[in-house]
């Protein structure tokens, strides 16, 4: 063990080491970090530190004109093959219903024999399935069944015409078949939008779905036919956090605990030359698309999602269908800001041990953890500026405050916290709303002791710390190795609380099957937090259970 700095040196060490170089090592492809199609160009995936790829696989090219064919897809065994040399994990999206195999709309219907026994060669899409898993068997190990069976037929992004329902066989049979071939594939439920129930007033998608699954007698006894579920968050950078909980909150209502794959991410701009967006959205600037792609894989991580993914590494030429372009590289392989965000934070968190977010007043704070090394990620999520106190690690012996791009930002040292003016967010005119936090800054430092040894001791706050500052509203943390213990809040002369404003009238919800405070929330379009305030809940990951009949007070 090394021997510790007296801590009447601490603030000279902190002071001679302010400005040292540089110093860390990530890891190489931490499969954590993925992008959709990187394939495209694997070169800059590898560029950027991808470590995983979605590949879409067309059943419909496979068997074009009916059961009998196979008509191999080279390019497609290519990218494959790429991704695995590269040391990029491939994750397959089947997709595609072939015209042949369904008596619906081609490419979107439900497959014919599809309630037919899995040994039934009736049942077309079992055995469209076998084939394919066999086909790429140890190539590719997760398979991802269709792609967002939530969008209603009457919406030009639909992709799957049957109900929740004919979504539960589909996954099932797929399920099936593919433990069959090998035991050891894991079967992803499809990436679900969220917004599409909500815009329509619907119950969420995967409480429908569950519903369907826990009437089934033979779910229990095979893992209720998924291994992992997935989401596709766009736009609001702090919903990241929000939705991917209420996954989680929902399928451990059920009894479930099960990962969850942040699939597609990302906030496209509107002002970039090369491809600007006429009618956006939401107004979302290149710099803001930069600030998101630090800002929502921390928060996806901090509410326990396994993997995320930008949507998408690269943009073919030629325009999205409503005029906005994904890609964080442009056709032109020239770099958007956010993909130079995205490696920036890829090369700092890769290889991270555990990761904790703060939720203040003002603003977030992302604690994540390596061996030698502790990084702070803070961003404002007001449309005023702020100032951030972050407690220096007495065992420091090297710090780096940085952009999100890697460049110095200005910071001062007072009684041992670092302090640092956070830029406020770029919020809309009429309803202020901040769809993505300020610039993310970063505060690196590099411990004389590995992390999880290391206990830190309480230093007196500046005078001139605010209030908000003081109490956290949240502090959650991911399972990782050498979990540390919450943040503590720290202690000063005044005793201030965070105020969350409640409903003036309130009314009773009495708890119905298969409900979560997550669930509920969203039925009340109130937040998660202001919903356990209103009902006493300190539970800070909301995991609690209801029961079936318990009151809960709502708006």
């Amino acid at each position: 063990m090394y021997n510790r700095i007296p801590k009447l040196l601490f603030v000279s060490v902190v002071l001679l080491l302010l400005n040292s170089a540089p110093s860390f090592a990530a890891p190489h492809l931490d499969p954590r970090f993925g992008a959709v199609e990187a394939y495209r160009a694997p070169d800059l995936a590898q560029q950027t530190g991808i470590g995983w790829d979605r590949i879409r696989v067309h059943w419909h090219k496979w068997q074009p004109t009916s059961a009998n064919d196979w008509v191999h897809q080279g390019q497609e065994a290519s990218w494959i093959a790429t991704a695995n040399a590269q040391g990029r994990e491939p994750v397959g999206l089947l997709i595609t219903t072939p015209a042949w195999a369904t008596a619906g709309t081609p490419k979107i219907g439900v497959p014919t024999g599809l309630y037919l026994p899995v040994a039934d060669p009736n049942n077309v899409w079992a055995s469209f399935v076998r084939k394919i898993v066999r086909e790429y068997q140890g190539q590719v190990n997760h398979w991802i069944i269709w792609n967002e069976p939530d969008v209603l037929a009457d919406h030009w992004g639909v992709q799957f015409e049957g109900n929740e329902a004919d979504y539960y066989q589909l996954l099932k049979v797929a399920y099936l078949v593919a433990k069959d071939v090998d035991p050891n594939i894991k079967i992803h439920m499809a990436g679900l939008t969220y917004w599409h129930d909500w815009h329509n007033g619907l119950a969420p998608y995967m409480q429908r779905f569950l519903n369907i699954a826990i009437a089934d007698p033979d779910a229990p006894q095979n893992n209720y036919f998924f291994d992992a579920a997935t989401a596709h968050i766009y736009f609001r950078s702090e919903s990241v956090y929000d939705i991917i909980a209420f996954q989680k909150n929902v399928m451990a209502s059920y009894g479930l605990n099960k990962p969850v794959w942040l699939n597609e991410t990302n906030a496209p701009p509107l002002d970039d030359p090369y491809a600007p967006w006429e009618t956006p959205l939401i107004p979302i600037t290149m710099e803001q698309q930069a600030n998101y792609f630090v800002q929502a894989p921390l928060l996806a991580f901090a509410a326990g999602a396994e993997r995320i993914a930008a949507y998408n590494l690269f943009d073919p030429a030629g325009k999205h269908p409503q005029g906005d372009s994904y890609g964080i590289y442009r056709p032109d392989r020239t770099p958007r800001p956010a993909a130079l965000a995205y490696q920036h934070l890829i090369r700092r968190m890769s290889g991270f041990q555990s990761l904790q977010l703060q939720r203040l007043a003002s603003y977030d704070r992302v604690r994540v953890t390596h061996t030698l090394r502790e990084t702070n990620v803070i961003w404002n999520r007001t449309g005023v500026d702020t100032i951030a106190y972050i407690s220096a690690d007495p065992w420091v012996v090297n710090v780096e405050v940085v952009d999100k791009y890697g460049a110095p930002v200005d910071y001062t040292v007072e009684n041992s916290y670092y302090v640092i003016t956070l830029p406020a967010a770029t919020c809309l005119g009429e309803s202020g709303e901040c769809y993505v936090g300020g610039d993310p800054i970063y505060v690196v430092e590099t411990l004389l002791e590995p992390v999880a040894t290391v206990v830190p001791t309480a230093q007196p706050l500046p005078t001139t710390v605010a209030e908000e500052t003081q109490v956290p509203e949240v502090i959650v943390p991911i399972t990782g190795a050498d979990i540390e213990a919450p943040l503590a809040t720290v202690e000063a002369t005044a005793s201030p609380t965070v105020e969350i404003t409640l409903p003036q009238e309130t009314q009773l919800h009495s708890v119905q099957p298969g409900e979560s405070l997550a669930s509920i929330a969203q039925l009340y379009h109130i937040s998660l937090f202001e919903l356990a305030a209103l009902n006493g809940i300190e539970d800070e990951l909301y995991t609690v259970v209801l029961q079936i009949g318990q009151q809960i007070i709502v708006p």
